[in-house]
């Protein structure tokens, strides 16, 4: 009993150690700011590059990260009546997507131009690699006005980045979901941008019975389709409460190889437990994995435990494992009533981490995983006025981190609970987090309050609000021993006596093994380069 105890504390226990770095960080001299709908960030070597996207134009700036200056600017026109679907890496290739509807033909048709990473101008014409018949969903945006769709394609990578899958769905032309068969675009490139094959594909289910929630592509050009499939005629998992607690659907994986016409499908079962968050990934060695969270409850969307299961080639699963979080873990950096309750909960066997969603997977050297989560929740406002009127809003929640390493073995190392608490209006913004690996730690990024930096285990932290002037904080993690530490790195009301405002987490990009840069604006139009460095001591 006392070895089992023992390992228990170890695996989950926050242990604080020597400082393995020094944070520094250094700022550019300023250069004029481009106001830009989107802005993404690439990086080869000591070069960055950035694409700023405004209404009429690409704007393509080069800098150089050691010199930390600008070195070019070029202007690109944008496509009359296109619509931008990402920007993205392929092998060495850096490509912008984006869609033009054909009014007369009724196709959807995507197009591609190659960025030259050397001079910052187009390489090449644009190319067409899809041409639909008919309208493609998406997400439907504008005004009081003017409404259209956007985000109509979707982009997948293999595991190394040799195959590109492109994802869209069809507009149904049935609207009554319990008769609808939805259509799938699944097309497959190489780095070349050569199509290895693509079709539409009809989903062996009416969209009534069946939610697909996440998708994959291997290094042999295979597509992977995780699904929901509901076992009665409702459209939504049960709820707390419900007079019968049994699973109203299960998850199906659905395999399209590149060869074959038909459909290889799977069903997927954790032997009693319901999974409440899950993605398909490919590891390093040509390996399917899925991960996620799960409950001991059908009628639970919060997470009891983690879990990982390896997809042999036929689709089917094996090597299953699953690990419950403690209510060590959950109750640490909460209130006191926060935690009696979560102990009520545990007698019961209720005890959960609540709104928990998988955000990424790392496949270590040595064989072992890393599974990262993060509590992200939205919640819905609604005030009235004396007039019957009323006014609606949203609050979108990032708060504590879960991290938990499979070692090789299968077996669990560690588990850890990195407190943080985020709000904001504007969807992500300077919230979440930035997770990278190096040198035998994980660092985790991400805005926080200063007075939060010695937050003992016995007190909640106090909340950040997206866009504030806040500190640049970063947890450490020994990816051996699991033990955590909390650096501060940067102070955004006072960096070397500059402000840095619009800070945004997803600016953040590694340009080498110890050092990170964004790009922040200071007022007075006036945009600069920040390098982060973590010197080894």
């Amino acid at each position: 009993m006392l070895l089992v105890l023992a390992v228990l504390w170890s695996a989950t226990s926050l242990a604080q150690f020597e400082k393995p770095r020094d944070i520094e960080f250094e700022i550019s001299e300023p250069y004029r700011v481009v106001d830009a709908i989107t802005k993404r960030y690439f990086n080869r070597g000591n070069e960055v590059l950035s694409i700023k996207v405004t209404k009429k134009k690409f704007i393509v700036q080069k800098f150089d990260a050691s010199a930390m200056k600008a070195i070019s600017k070029k202007e690109l026109e944008i496509p009359k009546g296109s619509d931008l679907e990402t920007i993205t890496e392929l092998g060495d290739k850096l490509l912008i997507f984006y869609s033009i509807w054909d009014r007369g033909r009724e196709a959807e048709q995507l197009f591609y131009r190659e960025i030259d990473y050397k001079t910052g101008g187009w390489k090449g014409p644009q190319k067409r690699i899809i041409a639909t018949r008919g309208k493609v969903a998406g997400v439907l945006v504008g005004s009081t006005f003017s409404y259209k769709v956007t985000d109509k394609f979707d982009f997948h990578y293999s595991s190394d980045n040799s195959k590109m899958m492109v994802q869209y769905r069809k507009a149904p032309k049935n609207k009554n979901d319990a008769k609808n068969y939805d259509e799938i675009g699944l097309f497959v490139f190489d780095t070349e941008m050569r199509e290895i094959w693509g079709e539409e594909v009809r989903m062996p289910y009416t969209e009534k019975k069946m939610n697909n929630i996440d998708y994959s592509v291997d290094i042999e050009g295979n597509a992977f389709i995780l699904a929901e499939v509901y076992d009665d005629d409702s459209t939504r998992k049960k709820k707390k409460g419900t007079k019968d607690p049994e699973s109203n659907y299960h998850l199906e994986l659905i395999k399209k190889e590149p060869a074959s016409r038909e459909l290889v499908i799977s069903e997927i079962e954790l032997q009693g437990k319901f999974i409440t968050s899950v993605s398909i990934f490919e590891t390093v060695d040509d390996l399917m994995v899925l991960a996620g969270f799960y409950n001991n409850s059908a009628t639970s969307s919060n997470a009891d435990g983690v879990f990982y299961a390896k997809v042999d080639k036929s689709g089917e699963l094996y090597d299953e494992q699953s690990f419950a979080i403690p209510v060590e873990i959950i109750n640490q950096y909460e209130s006191k009533r926060t935690k009696r309750r979560n102990e009520k909960s545990e007698e019961k066997g209720e005890a959960e981490f609540a709104s928990l969603r998988l955000r990424k997977i790392q496949f270590l050297a040595d064989g072992s995983i890393i599974l990262i989560g993060e509590q992200y929740y939205v919640l819905t406002h609604t005030t009235y006025n004396s007039k019957e009127g009323s006014t609606t809003y949203y609050t979108y929640h990032y708060n504590d981190i879960l991290v938990s390493k499979i070692d090789p073995s299968g077996d669990l190392a560690w588990m850890r609970k990195l407190p943080k608490t985020q709000t904001g209006r504007n969807g992500m913004g300077s919230m979440s987090f930035k997770h990278t690996y190096t040198n035998g730690y994980h660092y985790f990024m991400y805005m926080d309050l200063a007075e939060n930096l010695e937050l003992p285990f016995d007190e909640a932290p106090r909340g950040y609000s997206d866009g504030r002037l806040e500190q640049l904080t970063a947890y450490v993690v020994d990816d051996e021993r699991g033990e955590v530490t909390k650096e501060a790195i940067l102070n955004m009301a006072d960096a070397k006596g500059v402000r840095l405002y619009q800070f945004a987490i997803s600016r953040l990009i590694r340009i080498s093994d110890t050092e990170f840069l964004f790009e922040s604006y200071k007022k007075k139009k006036e945009d600069v380069m920040v390098k982060i460095s973590m010197e080894e001591q």
